[in-house]
């Protein structure tokens, strides 16, 4: 699964797609996570199988204001990114964000989160956004460093993500775009 010699091809993500984004997002949650989340939620045996239901389900009824693209490398899916339109009741305009950005840890290292993020990014700039923002869980060191070396810089807003097995602190980060 390395990314270093072969090219990164980015395209839209089909149902077709779900049980390969759903093996990406566990494996990157199980890799990336271990130590933040607990052993216990990364470790179920239904894990890959319920991402694959709530990803069939997200794709499924997926908006026009929100988008799913997947990385490719050798006709293998190796990350995918999820973004788009955010309603927030705090502002009454409407922003971007990114939802979701995930890359096999096999794949780490290799450019596919960058080309991700740039490609969402071109998305967003191409339907008028100047401006995205996302999410990332405080103790998530690893992650903060890629967008911080991308450009993305935290504001300063902090809040507590709820999942079912366990509550943490996640941070804010924006990023400005350039005009193309």
């Amino acid at each position: 699964m390395a990314t270093h010699h072969h090219a990164i091809r980015i395209r839209d993500a089909h149902l077709r797609d779900v049980a390969a984004i759903a093996q990406v997002r566990v494996a990157a949650w199980r890799q990336g996570y271990r130590g933040l989340v607990p052993d216990r939620y990364l470790d179920r045996p239904d894990f890959e199988h319920q991402e694959t239901v709530q990803l069939h389900a997200a794709l499924r009824g997926i908006t026009s204001d929100a988008h799913l693209s997947v990385a490719e490398v050798a006709g293998q899916i190796v990350g995918y990114c999820a973004y788009g339109a955010v309603s927030d009741a705090a502002s009454p305009l409407v922003q971007a964000g990114i939802y979701d950005l995930f890359v096999h840890p096999q794949a780490w290292n290799g450019g596919v989160g960058r080309t991700l993020l740039t490609a969402a990014t071109e998305h967003l700039t191409a339907h008028g956004f100047a401006a995205a923002h996302l999410l990332v869980y405080e103790a998530n060191t690893r992650g903060r460093a890629f967008y911080q070396h991308l450009g993305w810089v935290a504001d300063g807003h902090r809040a507590l993500a709820v999942q079912p097995a366990f509550a943490l602190p996640v941070l804010r980060y924006w990023k400005m775009f350039q005009a193309s």
